[in-house]
């Protein structure tokens, strides 16, 4: 139970750490320096090619959902971890663990059958 509690953290922690290089990135991107605007126009093509190239998008995309797994499972493995030594307190912690994993399945299906849904994510 506390491997899958310091793998859920440790991976959280990790994804942050990519969110925070996703920012730095586009800055680099949008940055184009100075000179003629054709030698930047260039430079920004050949950036905005790059970024097709190495699935910026993609990785930037699966960064939420690493997140969002990944607190799923820290949810689990602490109501496990305190039913085993306190089931009275444990039961809010599960119950309340249980309604986010309810409600965040019902914002993911909604997102799915409609897709005019504001609540889009990476799952849908």
């Amino acid at each position: 139970i506390q491997c899958l509690m310091y793998a859920s953290l440790s991976t959280s922690l990790i994804a942050a750490l990519g969110a925070v290089l996703g920012k730095q990135w586009l800055g680099h991107f949008i940055c184009c320096g100075r000179g003629p605007s054709d030698v930047r126009g260039h430079l920004r093509q050949q950036r905005m090619d790059g970024l097709q190239t190495w699935y910026f998008s993609a990785v930037l995309e699966a960064l939420p959902l690493l997140i969002q797994v990944f607190l799923h499972l820290f949810g689990i493995a602490l109501g496990a971890s305190i039913w085993t030594q306190q089931p009275t307190i444990a039961t809010p912690v599960v119950l309340t663990m249980t309604f986010g994993a309810l409600f965040y399945g019902a914002i993911v299906i909604s997102s799915v059958i409609s897709p005019t849904c504001p609540f889009q994510t990476t799952m849908s």
